[in-house]
């Protein structure tokens, strides 16, 4: 595989309700040439399980791609989308991913990154 990904957040839990977040994709290739990612679908579920089972009460954004803004042989490209939770997103942990389409034909998963929604009265 020439491509990985992982999607950072830039809190580790938030209210319920609370507002609504940027996540941060970055994408690297180990390609002798770049790589055009032509699409990318945030995806989220709610922890522990291993991967998307049942939706979620989470509203994620398009995640855009400026044109020719390729990943960059042995390089990498860093892309947002935005998350947010709303009053029935309920408490738990919930993973937030992303499929990764190369032009190359690959497929990828981003490593997740995990968040925890919290009750107004606690601490976030």
């Amino acid at each position: 595989m020439s491509l990985s990904a992982v999607v950072t957040l830039p809190a580790s839990s938030l209210p319920v309700g609370g507002p609504e977040i940027q996540a941060l994709l970055t994408i690297s290739s180990s390609n002798s040439t770049e790589t055009l990612i032509p699409q990318v679908v945030p995806q989220a579920w709610s922890s522990p399980e291993p991967s998307v089972q049942s939706p979620v009460s989470v509203q994620l954004g398009q995640c855009i791609i400026p044109a020719n803004s390729p990943v960059p042989a042995g390089g990498s490209l860093q892309l947002t989308f935005p998350v947010a939770f709303n009053a029935t997103s309920g408490l738990g942990t919930i993973s937030i991913s992303a499929l990764v389409y190369g032009s190359d034909g690959e497929l990828i998963e981003a490593t997740p990154a995990t968040i925890t929604i919290v009750g107004i009265n606690q601490e976030a």
